[in-house]
């Protein structure tokens, strides 16, 4: 399992080590998803240390200037 954060370094962790302690691989990555190069990198780590992945939870967001959440259609 890969674990993003991109402020959270400590939650992040917290979470792996929850993982870890179920028997299961987790790492640890600073994720940027404003920012291509980030996610692309993030999947480069996943492929070389996990494997290719099988399911992706995107829980992330970005807020335009007025405070509204930006969708993308």
């Amino acid at each position: 399992m890969a674990v993003t954060f991109h402020s959270d370094r400590d939650g992040a962790e917290e979470t792996a080590r929850q993982v870890a302690d179920a028997g299961r691989r987790a790492i640890v990555q600073k994720l940027d998803v404003a920012d291509e190069g980030s996610v692309v990198g993030l999947f480069q780590t996943v492929n070389d240390r996990l494997g290719p992945p099988s399911v992706l939870v995107n829980s992330a967001g970005s807020m335009g200037a007025s405070g509204t959440e930006v969708v993308d259609p």
